[in-house]
């Protein structure tokens, strides 16, 4: 493995020469020169930046803990839960303590490259023993190893079966590189996401977890790629979304309907429906542009960010009977784009970046998956080729999801909404040791997005946009008699969305070589 000092750098080419390398019989590898380019990410001062954020961390889950309502308890094995926007408090599942074979490193993928010099052992990345009760334990000797997406913890020794440990990241609120872990664009961690992920920075992400004895598992990080928002900064750097001579080109296949596939890593967004007021008339919405004129297919896609970690368990049987490889998946989270619904009489709509949350099961501990992991298996498909196929429970959250008053009396119901994937597509394996994952939605999952007063909803017979511009104005009398309800037939604005069947497309690459732990 290659790893220039100071790592990759974006928009240069690139050429690597093999020459003299044999194998222990003596004979000559035959490769000719290797070129590659990493993607243009533009310029400082060009595109807008946005903080990096963790696309998966081994062990924990990728986010700042709220513990105001569940605190961690690591005796009864809680993780409090993801701090976010909704109101009232957090929204999302309490997560719980993971664990770490006593022979495997501490790693986490960013979704950007990293300033390495702000990424500082014993400063901005700590790694602490704690006893039971959370107290500190004092440091754990180790070293780390960085590259400009991923850095790995090796502890001096194993972590101790069933000890306790806390890791941490360090960020601020628009914090200082000389203090806190930055990307290479200069912006500090961001681990509140789902309170604000157009913000910078965010409070220190703690991960606490405990020691396990080894396993014969084999553990298998997986990323996305291609990648279309290559800089990671929530929006599409084009001049147009269909553009295709610029930073992130448009580059889907004709669904030969006059519209488009989704590329890789992209999810399709439609209209099931007539958006509605509550008791008034229904009217027209549109994804991607005014519902009155011509349609603009390319403009219905959100792209996705993420990084994914597997456990390869062994013999399993899926629920047809069908003998397969199980494969746990460890929950984590991923930010796609902005998207965009137009409204007759209201305009834009815009989401905002998008969360979506992998939730934890219930735990299974005699059928091996204690922690509750997402359950997965590959089988042989119908033609013959490995298939992967899984069904992921997730929430999906819009924090920044923009309301035409701001958000002072209306509120949205994007925080923790859930949604189940039912994923299947092949496996493609490639003789450097790589595995490629191919995942389409055969299931087609409603998302109603309801917008309503504060706790209540616009009663019926009120002028909608009379109301909207009273709300604007502060005037709580403009909208009459106010009511509760938060769903589609009674909401103040409902908009039925739906991810079409086919309309997710994920792709995922592993690594180059299975990484064995003892080898460090």
């Amino acid at each position: 493995m290659l790893n220039p000092e100071g790592g990759l750098q974006h928009g240069v080419d690139y050429a690597v020469t093999v020459n003299g390398v044999t194998d222990i019989a003596g004979n000559a590898a035959s490769v000719g020169p290797l070129t590659f380019r990493l993607p243009e990410i533009g310029e400082q001062g060009t595109v807008p930046q946005r903080s990096p954020i963790a696309l998966t961390t081994y062990p924990g889950y990728p986010c700042y803990v709220d513990q105001s309502d569940t605190p961690v308890n690591l005796q009864a094995g809680t993780h409090g839960q993801c701090a976010d926007a909704a109101s009232g408090g957090p929204l999302g599942e309490v997560l719980p303590v993971t664990t770490l074979p006593k022979d495997r490193p501490i790693v986490v993928v960013f979704s950007q490259s990293m300033d390495l010099d702000s990424i500082r052992l014993n400063d901005t990345f700590t790694v602490r023993k704690v006893n039971a009760n959370g107290t500190d334990a004092g440091p754990v000797p180790g070293r780390l190893e960085k590259n400009k997406q991923r850095i790995r913890f090796y502890p001096d020794e194993p972590w101790d079966v069933d000890g306790f440990y806390r890791y941490t990241m360090h960020s601020a609120a628009n914090g200082d590189c000389t203090q806190t872990i930055c990307g290479d664009n200069g912006r500090a961690l961001k681990t509140d996401l789902l309170v604000n992920p157009e913000s910078v920075g965010g409070p220190d992400m703690e991960i606490y977890f405990r020691g396990t004895e080894s396993t014969n598992t084999v553990f298998t990080p997986l990323r996305n790629l291609p990648i279309r928002d290559t800089n990671s900064n929530y929006v599409i750097d084009c001049d147009t979304l269909g553009g295709t001579d610029c930073l992130e080109p448009f580059e889907h296949e004709s669904d030969g309907n006059g519209g488009f596939l989704p590329s890789a890593n992209a999810a399709k967004l439609e209209v099931s429906g007539s958006a509605s007021l509550a008791n008034l008339d229904l009217i027209d919405a549109r994804v991607g542009c005014a519902p009155s004129g011509s349609d603009c297919p390319e403009n219905k896609f959100i792209y996705q960010t993420y990084g994914l970690n597997t456990e390869i368990i062994g013999r399993g049987v899926d629920e047809e009977g069908n003998e397969g490889v199980r494969v746990l998946l460890y929950p984590t989270m991923l930010a796609t784009t902005s998207a965009s619904v137009f409204l007759t009489g209201l305009g834009e709509q815009e989401t905002g970046p998008q969360i979506l949350r992998m939730t934890y099961g219930d735990p299974d501990p005699e059928g091996g998956n204690p922690l509750g992991l997402v359950e997965g298996i590959i089988i042989e498909g119908e033609d013959g080729r490995p298939t992967f196929k899984t069904t992921a429970d997730l929430t999906l959250d819009a924090p920044n999801l923009g309301l035409p008053d701001g958000g002072a009396l209306l509120e949205h119901n994007l925080y923790s909404y859930e949604i189940e994937l039912q994923l299947e597509g092949p496996i493609v394996f490639f003789d450097d040791g790589r595995m490629q994952v191919e995942q389409r939605n055969i299931n087609a999952p409603a998302i109603d997005v309801i917008v309503s007063g504060n706790n209540a909803l616009i009663d019926g017979g009120i002028n909608l946009i009379n109301c909207l511009t009273g709300i604007i104005s502060l005037d709580p009398d403009a909208c009459g008699a106010l009511v509760g309800g938060d769903d589609v037939e009674t909401g103040a604005v409902a908009i039925p969305l739906q991810i079409p069947a086919n309309g997710v497309y994920l792709n995922f690459l592993s690594n180059p070589i299975k990484e064995i732990p003892e080898d460090y």
